[in-house]
């Protein structure tokens, strides 16, 4: 994977940050789950599309809070599909 900055000198945009820091207590309360990089992409993008359903339904009917979580879901399983593509692992502090 190719990048046009320089890790060292990379900044992220603080709504980043805070939807990260949503994703990581996401990861971290399913960390007893099997590793999502091992299971088979299709899988993978068959319940990134159920998330989209559910964020779909929380932006209609639910709090703010539950929206940010389902985003949160969302963007957890496109990384779960980008990990695998990019041969790396989502476990923790790895």
């Amino acid at each position: 994977m190719s990048s046009t900055t320089n890790d060292e000198h990379w900044q992220c945009r603080w709504a980043v940050r805070e939807f990260a820091k949503v994703m990581e207590q996401k990861l971290r309360a399913n960390d007893h789950k099997t590793e999502a990089t091992l299971l088979p992409t299709a899988l993978l993008l068959r319940r990134l599309q159920a998330e989209v359903l559910e964020l779909e339904v929380a932006t209609g009917y639910e709090s703010e809070e539950q929206i940010m979580n389902e985003a949160a879901d969302v963007a957890n399983f496109a990384l779960f599909i980008f990990a695998r593509a990019a041969k790396l692992t989502i476990k923790r502090d790895q």
